[in-house]
């Protein structure tokens, strides 16, 4: 596993996506964050839902991943931290949209403060 899912993996533990407790989204109210909002594409909507389960997305926006490291991402929520496995056309629609969207070669953008 290459440093960069590494680091991911540990912020994911360290802000408690590997606890059995419910979290609750942020509210703009409390934080003073805005919602994060993905750009439109085949996947978002995947991405919110197995990947906003259990952390913000903004962990997920501020990441710059190849495709290999989004799988080790993946596979190791599944194996480590009680995520339910994807179907075979999640998982790939979730790695397509995480590579397009936040790997490499995009540019860097965080979601902005209020």
């Amino acid at each position: 596993m290459t440093p960069a899912a590494r680091l991911i993996l540990f912020a994911l533990i360290f802000l408690g996506c590997a606890t059995a407790l419910p979290m609750t989204p942020a509210r703009p109210d409390v934080t003073g964050l805005k919602p994060v909002e993905l750009p439109d594409g085949e996947g978002k909507d995947d991405v919110e839902a197995y990947c906003g389960a259990c952390h913000s997305l903004r962990l997920v926006t501020q990441q710059r991943l190849k495709h290999s490291d989004w799988e080790d991402v993946l596979v190791t929520m599944v194996k480590e931290h009680g995520m339910s496995e994807l179907p075979p056309e999640d998982h790939t629609a979730v790695l397509d949209y995480l590579t397009k969207h936040y790997g490499p070669d995009t540019p860097a953008s965080r979601p902005p403060l209020p």
